[in-house]
């Protein structure tokens, strides 16, 4: 590796701020729906905080969870624990009570930034913090002061912990996973394959920056010099006229984004904007080629995720539906329950690993062995995820495997259920869930958030008998005005399957609701 002129490793977040100095003076690094940062002042701001920091008492190796939504003063807090030598526990400013308890806990941090609003959440659960409102840090992120004397203290390496990223949650209580330094230039390769140009880009930021993808790739738009739109909230309806505005050249999609900008009314101005690709995970394959002529985008179809390694793409070199072949770092390999290797064509839990090998694991999850353990268990990072592959070694999402559903000696994938029934006009999301069926295995629930008012449990269930074969239709239907998703536009199963008896609930054998209470 090389290192700066004064020591700073390549690749390591410290090395990164080091480089804004020499960015033009005008050269915008971030802007959100109210803040406007040059590259210098992001550089000066990092230092403040960096300094504010530090006279808090906070030192090198310590951890600071960060809970704030996704801002200029997010990426700042974020930078300046880097600056300073501390670990960032970043944490969803959408927990509350008790998943919000746990995360801190197991973060166990040495000082909290919070937002007001998450400040107030917090302080509900007696956990003491620093608001972006107290006088004192309000005053340090409008501050400036030059980073350099904490950026030349610092000796750390690639390897060396930069965050905490906590799992999305779709199916328990979030782990922590340990990102290193490296983090910050891993989607460089990426950009290369893309074409992306020094100082000529502008990257669309939709999700928040404490959420890997975003992450991720705010890391390499800083890299390159580009211009960083953050935005708090995704939203369908502002989504290629704020592209279009702010003349982007890059975004992203995760979860349910796509069907949810592909079901807004088409307009005319649809294809016009700057974007030189559209890179994501959970493209849905019926609209696939529909959504890259309709909006005029190059679908790069990505698979990864915090606690895994390496990727797997699809530049367009793959077939739709397919999210390609892993990249050249990795090996891949799907097995089925005893650990062995499956067919051409059966899914299987997909395997990975790094080619270059070391002893340590290839994922870390912070102050939790045991899930360190099992997570590589037999040198391998068993990513939990059910995939096929073709004859061409093209992979193809499945499902989680613990969103699978066993019913008539059957396995069912929910997602399939999901596309399948999102697909119709009447439906706009969408979710398949495992519940306990009276004579054992699964029975299925579905959960939809209808496209029209005049939806019924009973239209639900009709339109399932013509869409899916009989060991797929729902036993149980709800109709819901939104579905409880995470950061990533991801369903949260959990949720859904921790209470599922809700009074909502229809049983379409017994044309009833089973869960209601009886009237007095």
């Amino acid at each position: 590796m090389t290192t700066t002129s004064f020591g700073l490793q390549s690749d390591t977040y410290p090395e990164l701020i080091a480089t804004f100095a020499d960015r033009p003076v005008d050269a915008v690094a971030v802007r959100d729906e109210s803040t406007t940062l040059t590259y210098r002042e992001l550089y000066d701001r990092i230092g403040a905080l960096a300094a504010w920091l530090a006279d808090s008492g906070v030192a090198p190796g310590d951890t600071v969870a960060i809970m704030i939504a996704s801002s200029a003063e997010l990426l700042i807090a974020q930078l300046a624990t880097q600056a300073i030598g501390a670990v960032g526990a970043l944490v969803n400013t959408s927990l509350v009570g008790q998943a919000l308890r746990h995360v801190i806990e197991l973060a166990d941090p040495t000082t909290i930034l919070a937002d007001p609003d998450s400040a107030s959440q917090l302080r509900k659960e007696s956990l003491q913090c620093h608001s972006l409102q107290d006088p004192d840090m309000a005053a340090a992120l409008r501050a400036s002061r030059d980073p350099i004397p904490f950026l030349r203290q610092r000796s750390c390496g690639v390897k060396d912990p930069a965050f905490i990223n906590f799992t999305s949650g779709t199916t328990g209580f979030p782990k922590g996973v340990v990102l290193e330094q490296r983090t910050s230039s891993r989607a460089m390769v990426i950009g290369a394959l893309l074409g992306l140009q020094d100082s000529a880009e502008s990257f669309y930021i939709p999700t928040p920056v404490y959420h890997a993808m975003g992450l991720a790739l705010a890391s390499m738009g800083l890299r390159l010099g580009a211009t960083l739109i953050l935005r708090r909230h995704f939203s369908a309806s502002n989504f290629w006229s704020d592209i279009r505005d702010n003349r982007c050249t890059l975004t992203y999609y995760v979860g349910t984004m796509p069907r949810m900008i592909f079901n807004q009314p088409p307009k005319p101005l649809d294809a016009h904007h700057h974007l030189k690709a559209f890179i994501g995970g959970g493209m849905p394959a019926d609209i696939w080629e529909e959504f890259a002529t309709r909006f005029n985008v190059k679908i790069v179809e990505s698979y990864s995720a915090s606690d895994t390694v390496g990727t797997i793409n699809n530049f367009g070199n793959a077939p739709v539906g397919s999210i390609g072949q892993p990249s050249p770092d990795i090996e891949a390999r799907l097995v089925d329950s005893d650990g062995i290797e499956v067919a051409v064509g059966v899914p299987g839990e997909l395997l990975v690993r790094p080619r270059q090998r070391t002893a340590e694991p290839a994922v870390v999850y912070y102050r939790d062995d045991q899930a360190t353990r099992e997570k590589n268990e037999g040198g391998w990072v068993h990513t939990g995820d059910l995939m096929r592959a073709d004859a061409a070694g093209n992979y193809y999402y499945v499902d989680r495997l613990r969103h699978m559903i066993r019913r008539r000696g059957v396995n069912i994938a929910s997602r399939e259920i999901e596309d399948i029934l999102a697909a119709h006009q009447s439906i706009a999301e969408c979710a398949a869930i495992a519940v306990p069926a009276p004579l054992g295995e699964d029975d299925i629930k579905v959960v939809v958030r209808p496209a029209v008012d005049a939806l019924s449990e009973n239209d639900v269930a009709e339109i399932a008998a013509a869409l899916l074969p009989k060991h797929m239709c729902p036993r149980y239907v709800e109709l819901v005005a939104e579905l409880p998703l995470t950061i990533t536009q991801r369903v949260k199963q959990f949720e859904l399957k921790q209470e599922w008896q809700t009074a909502a609930t229809w049983d379409v054998e017994m044309r009833t609701y089973p869960f209601r209470e009886p009237r007095a």
